[in-house]
């Protein structure tokens, strides 16, 4: 469920990493953060630039 919630949470203009984990911190802790954004980015769902903006890839 936590992946679903982040990728809901993704506009289409990109986000910030840190303003994605302060909104998103109410529903789930850093853990749970941290393990969804990893298996987002490992089945290529997202993409992180090197200023750190999370955009969606599909």
């Amino acid at each position: 469920m936590p992946m679903l919630k982040i990728a809901q949470s993704i506009p289409s203009v990109g986000i910030d990493c840190i303003e994605l984990q302060i909104i998103v911190s109410r529903q789930m802790d850093i853990e749970d953060f941290v393990e969804a954004m990893t298996n987002l980015f490992a089945i290529s769902y997202i993409s992180i630039d090197e200023y750190g903006i999370i955009k969606r890839l599909c």
